[in-house]
Order: C-alpha cells, then structure tokens, then sequence
C-alpha cells in the first residue's frame, strides 16, 4: 500500500488512479487519500508550467510566422525581378522584329499573366499569415481556459475526495486536512480553507502551523485580511505559534488591502516573540505603506531594515522609491536610486518608471529626461509607461515642443501610445495655447483607435479658449456630446469664457441652457464669463439677468457664520 501511496504522488491525475483502486476491489486507506489529495493541491502549480511552456510554444509559433512571411516576400521579389528580365528580353525580340500587331498581343498578354501572379501569390500570403496568427491566438486562448479550469476543478476534486474519506468510514488526520486546504490555497479558494478548518475543530483535530499557514495564504491570495487577521487570533487561541511564513502571509494581506498599520503591527508582534524577521516581511510592510501613500512609515522601514544588516533585494528598492514616488519626494527617490546602484541589484522598469513619475509629480522635466536617457542607453527598453511620466513632467513645467519631440521619440521606438500618454501631451498644447497642434493630436488619438475621455476634450476647448478660437472650443463640446460624452462644468465654463473674449453673448447663453439641461450647476466664475460677454457685447438687459441670478449663486455659497461675524 506504501507503493501505491507514492505512486498516487508523482501522478496528477490521482483521482482516477484512487477510483480505480476501489472499483478493483483494492483497500484504500487514508494515506493513499493523502496521497491524492496532495496531488491535488499541486495541481494548479503543474498547470502554471504548462502555461508558461505554451506560451513560449505560442511565441515561437509567431517568429516563425514572421519568417516564413519575410521567405514569401524575398520569393516575390526574386519572381518579380525574373519578369522584369523577361520582360527586358521579350522587348529586345520586339524591337528586333517589325510585326507591331505581334508586338500588342504579347504586350498584353505579358501584362495579364504579372498581373495574376503578383494577385495570386499576395493572396496567398495574406491568408496564410491569417490563418497562422489566428490559430496561435486562438491555441493560446483555448489553453489558457483550460489551466484556470483545471486548476478549479483540482480544487473540487480535493474536497470531493474528502468527502470519499468519510463516506468508506475512514479517519482523516491533520495530513488529510493539511493538503485539502494546500489545494485551496492554491486556487485561492479561502471560504474553503475556512471551512475546512471548521471541520478539524469539529472532529477534535489539533491544526498544526503548517495548515494554518496554508489557510492564511489562501486568504493573503484574496487579499481577505481581515480573515487573516481572524485566523491569527484562532491560532493564539489554540496555542499553535505562527512562524515566519504565517507572518509572511498575514503581512502581505495587509498589503494588497492598503492596510499598512496593521501590516506594521504584524511586523512588531514577529519582534515580540523573539522571531527572526526576513526580507520578505520587509517587503510586504513597505509595499502596504506604498500602497496607502505612507512614505514616512516606509522610509522608517526602509532604516530599520539597514539596521537589522538584512540584504535588500530589488523588491525592497523598486518598494521604498514607489513610496516616495506617491509621496511626492523626488529627492528621496533619486537618492535610492542612486544607493540601488552602488548595490548588487541592476535597476529595472519598474525602478526607472517609479523614479520619473516622481520627478513628473514636482514638474522636474529635465532630470525626468535625464532617466529616460539612462534607460535609453542602457539595456533596458523603454515602455509607453516609461515615456508618458515622462511626457507628463514636461507638460507640468510647460515645455509642450519638448512633449512632441517625445512623442515622435515613442513613435520611432516601435511602441502605441496610450490615452494617458495623449492627453498629457493636449494639456502641454493646452497650456501654451497651441490649439491646433492639439486638435492634430485628438485626429492622431482617435486614428489610433482610442476613445477621447473628457479630460481629453476639456483640455482641448481649453487650448481653443486661450487662442480666442470660440467656434472651435463650441464645435468641439458638440463634438463631445454627440459621441455619447457627457461635458463638465471645466468644458462648459472654458468655452464660455472663448465666447466672452469675443463677445458672442447668445452662444454663451446656448452653453449656459446646455449646461443645465445636462444638470450641471454653473459656478460664479462661469457666469462671470457669461456677464462679461454680455457687456462686451453692449446687452444691458441679458446683463441685468444674469446678474440677478450671479446674486443668488454668491448668496448661496456664503457661509451664513461669516456675515454673523461668526
């Protein structure tokens, strides 16, 4: 039985094997049932291998799609240049000879047989790269269903093996439990993990920390850390001592919930019991406090952790420099940059990509520049991410030329710029009144098929306002809402403001009944706009309306307190 027991180990597809030991009249026992349910649990890890290898089957798959695509095209221009010669050769024969009507019949006919081998052989190209990109898409698709099926379904198999443990009068033991809930965590089902705890307690089994630690990872996978938080407080109760791996755990639930107070109270209850604290604990706490933009609580993390003599690794560095990223410290993140590379570490993406966001954040356009060269130079290839915070540095300092220079720099890197990426790039226009640029980035948008959001169109009729270009900033917010856009008070009140500059008082109340019929309340500083086009205008009597009801609006906003004296 302890071979049979081993077999079911090195076999995923244990289930089968266990039914057809009981169908064969073969005694099971519980080991064997461990055995199985252990198979289970390492299901999920088996099905991550095999989606890893195919992909890297898919990705081969598409390299020789290329080539055989760039053989094609080389055999087309080789078939191409030999007409060209015989071409060449029968126009030598012609001029050679002096029948003219023999001279048009062969013309043509020349001129028909290249015309059907260049259509067919370009057809035959472009089905086949079809049909071959198709087909991988799709492979990919088909298995990646399958993987997260499997994995489900290895959960489910774990828990109905349970219930066969059960059923044929057995005793499970703490193994039993431990792998069933090592499936759950893996499928990251929790409520599970959970309720299979409850049946241990039940039947009077004593959890050991190992089936513990695999329920609170169940739930750190969820991101449920209050549920961990419960499973910590279960484990004290029943005087089982958490280890490092719990704590690992627990701490990064708190993580991926933002919650980095409870994440540090975790980290001061591993010192309390004397336990030894590692690198990976770090992480998860600085990662919390990045998440909740508590860069003070990181940075203090970040000295404890040099204190402790622990060696930091890259998820430490590219942690700290986010947290000062969101904090606003560029100088912070810089100086960590720079410690990162005295170290062992080599700076990737993420690193770069947190360090220019920081410098984007204080309008800090030239030292943001700076980094996107070193990635440039480096070995490291720059992402649509890497160029917008970059792009968004420069059009906080108002360097809108220096945008378009970056923006033909990503184009020219092989990489699509996003819808952060353009509307970063029409604020810098925006800023500098240059409205024509930016209504020729909305076309360059929109031509690469992304959707324009209202931060889009806003800063356009902003541009068209500052360049007193009142039609444009007017056809614009229509433009807006006849694509199903709902315009916000900042669109309404700058094409107002254009139409203010020049004096168009009846477009401006057009805006203003616009604006209301969409429900949205106008603020004094727009009708502000709308009294002064008035005036501009010589309208006295629209002016007196206008200003009866600024009146209320201003009455409205006071705070009763002040005229009090309060």
């Amino acid at each position: 039985m302890g071979h049979f027991g081993l077999f079911l180990q090195f076999f995923c597809d244990a289930t089968f094997v266990t039914s057809e030991a009981g169908h064969s009249g073969i005694q099971v026992d519980v080991i064997v049932y461990n055995s199985a349910l252990t198979a289970c649990g390492r299901a999920s890890e088996w099905q991550r291998g095999v989606l890893k290898m195919w992909m890297m089957m898919t990705m081969v798959m598409m390299l020789m799609t290329m080539m055989t695509l760039r053989v094609i095209v080389i055999t087309m221009m080789l078939v191409m240049m030999m007409m060209m010669l015989m071409l060449m050769l029968m126009l030598m024969l012609m001029l050679l000879s002096l029948m003219v009507m023999l001279m048009m019949i062969i013309m043509v006919m020349v001129r028909v047989m290249v015309m059907a081998l260049v259509t067919v052989m370009v057809m035959m190209t472009m089905t086949m790269v079809t049909v071959m990109v198709m087909m991988a898409m799709a492979l990919t698709m088909t298995m990646a269903t399958l993987m997260v099926m499997v994995m489900t379904r290895a959960f489910s198999l774990a828990l109905e093996l349970l219930r066969s443990v059960d059923a044929m009068g057995l005793l499970p033991t703490v193994v039993t439990f431990g792998a069933a809930i090592s499936a759950t965590e893996r499928a990251a089902k929790w409520p599970g993990a959970l309720l299979l705890l409850e049946d241990l307690g039940r039947r009077a089994l004593q959890p050991n920390v190992i089936l513990c630690s695999s329920a609170v990872s169940a739930c750190e996978k969820a991101a449920e850390w209050q549920q961990a938080l419960g499973l910590f407080a279960e484990m004290q109760a029943l005087e089982v001592q958490a280890n490092t791996i719990t704590y690992n755990s627990a701490i990064s639930a708190c993580g991926a919930s933002s919650e980095w107070r409870q994440s540090l109270h975790l980290l001061e209850e591993v010192d309390a019991v004397s336990m030894q604290v590692d690198i990976i604990s770090f992480n998860a706490a600085i990662s919390a406090c990045e998440s909740a933009g508590a860069w003070v609580a990181g940075l203090a993390l970040l000295q404890s952790l040099f204190s402790r003599s622990l060696q930091m690794d890259l998820i430490t560095w590219n942690t700290a420099i986010s947290a000062c990223e969101k904090a606003g410290k560029w100088p912070e993140a810089l100086l960590l940059l720079a410690g990162l590379g005295e170290s062992s570490y080599e700076a990737d993406e993420i690193t770069y990509n947190a360090a220019i966001s920081a410098c984007e954040k204080a309008a800090e356009w030239k030292l943001a520049l700076q980094l996107l060269f070193e990635v440039q130079q480096g070995p490291l290839r720059p992402s649509v991410v890497t160029f917008s915070a970059a792009i968004s540095a420069c059009e906080k300092a108002g360097m809108w030329r220096q945008v378009l220079v970056l923006l033909s720099t990503l184009a020219n890197e092989g990489l699509q710029p996003n819808l952060v990426t353009m509307n970063a790039a029409i604020s810098a226009c925006e800023k500098a009144a240059e409205w024509r640029k930016a209504v020729l980035l909305l076309s360059q948008l929109q031509s690469a098929g992304h959707v324009p959001d209202i931060i889009t169109y806003s800063a356009l009729v902003s541009a068209c306002e500052k360049a007193s270009r009142w039609q444009h900033a007017v056809m614009l917010l229509a433009d807006f809402s006849t694509t199903g856009g709902q315009p916000n008070l900042i669109a309404y009140s700058s094409a107002i403001c254009a139409c203010e500059h020049a004096a168009e008082w009846r477009q401006a109340f057009v805006l203003m009944a616009a604006a209301a019929n969409s429900s949205i309340e106008l603020d004094a500083v727009t009708y502000g706009h709308a009294i002064s086009a008035c005036e501009h205008a010589g309208q006295p009597e629209p002016t007196l309306h206008l200003l009866g009801a600024f009146d209320e609006i201003l009455a409205e906003s006071l705070d009763p307190t002040l005229l009090l004296g309060m």
